[in-house]
């Protein structure tokens, strides 16, 4: 592979704050190593385990979504990153899509009190939502952001920050969703005796149509979670993912796509029994999804006012 140059400042990362300036980094350490995106192709199914596609990586470069790990992986080292560089850009990869925050009461300039206990202070506050869509946001931390409030002290000064992080994993392991009481007697989402689909393996959009069972993709299931329920995609290329409301938007004909889990998509969804089957609606829209008029191949999955008489609304969940 490319032995790049060490002084280059495309190979090198730079701290970001979005999954959007991750990409557009990545983008230009491509544009940085001078390959195209058929030599790295051909580089990576020569020289190592990690083939990277020029389709796959042109569309995840083309998405506003980091990449899965391997992906990044790859095209740092074909472009000349040696184990420190890949490590630093998985790294940043990380902190962008499971954001930490860690916050430090400050010390009181006058001296150190006398030594009180450590207090942890565990906040379950869900971040506002940027007005965006963050394609497949940064919540894989159950959706929550974790502060850690320490504070102690001691006569020379400051104790470093310490936490109990089996704590922290009690406190995860009791604040887990409870299952679901609502059983279905499947997994796959039917409207009118048919499935839900994007348009091809090389769509960008990740929109959501109707389509004959037998060529929807990719494959995707209804799961409980907690008191909700979710719809779990697993795309060739891009990863496991969850459908979704396009930037959790509240508007009556907003469109459903499939995109990371945890994004700015609402993806948790209520599930009610109706005539004939089941109602599916975005958490907190008080509104359905479903087709306009008669279910047909082709019509696009929206979030519509809810109409107990529309037939585009109503769910049929079968095992297969």
């Amino acid at each position: 592979m490319s032995s790049g140059d060490p002084g280059a400042t495309w190979l090198k990362p730079i701290h970001v704050a979005s999954q959007e300036e991750f990409v557009v980094m990545l983008r230009r350490l491509r544009e940085g190593s001078g390959l195209t995106f058929k030599q790295i192709e051909r580089m990576t199914s020569a020289d190592g385990p990690r083939v990277l596609p020029a389709s796959t990586l042109a569309t995840a470069l083309q998405r506003h979504t980091v990449p899965r790990p391997e992906i990044v992986a790859a095209l740092v080292q074909v472009c000349g990153g040696g184990p420190d560089v890949v490590e630093e850009w998985l790294a940043l990869r990380n902190t962008v899509v499971h954001p930490l925050i860690e916050v430090a009461r400050p010390l009181d300039p006058a001296g150190p009190p006398p030594t009180p206990p450590v207090s942890m202070t565990v906040s379950t506050s869900v971040p506002p939502r940027p007005g965006r869509r963050l394609p497949w946001n940064q919540r894989r931390l159950a959706g929550a952001v974790i502060i850690l409030v320490v504070t102690a002290s001691t006569s020379g000064g400051a104790a470093p920050l310490a936490a109990s992080w089996s704590n922290v994993s009690a406190f995860w392991a009791t604040a887990a969703p409870k299952p679901s009481r609502l059983t279905v007697p499947g997994e796959i989402l039917k409207i009118g005796g048919l499935c839900l689909s994007e348009k091809g393996s090389r769509n960008r959009s990740g929109l959501i149509y109707l389509s004959t069972c037998k060529q929807s993709f990719p494959p995707r299931k209804l799961v409980p979670y907690g008191t909700l329920w979710r719809v779990q995609v697993e795309h060739p290329h891009f990863g496991s993912g969850c459908m979704g409301v396009v930037s959790a938007s509240t508007a009556a004909g907003a469109a459903l796509s499939d995109d990371m889990c945890e994004q700015l998509q609402t993806e948790r969804f209520i599930l009610q029994k109706t005539n004939g089957g089941y109602r599916l609606l975005p958490e907190g829209h008080d509104q359905c999804v479903g087709v306009a008029a008669a279910p047909r191949v082709g019509s696009p999955l929206l979030q519509l006012a809810c109409d107990p008489r529309a037939p585009g609304q109503v769910f049929t969940i079968t095992a297969e």
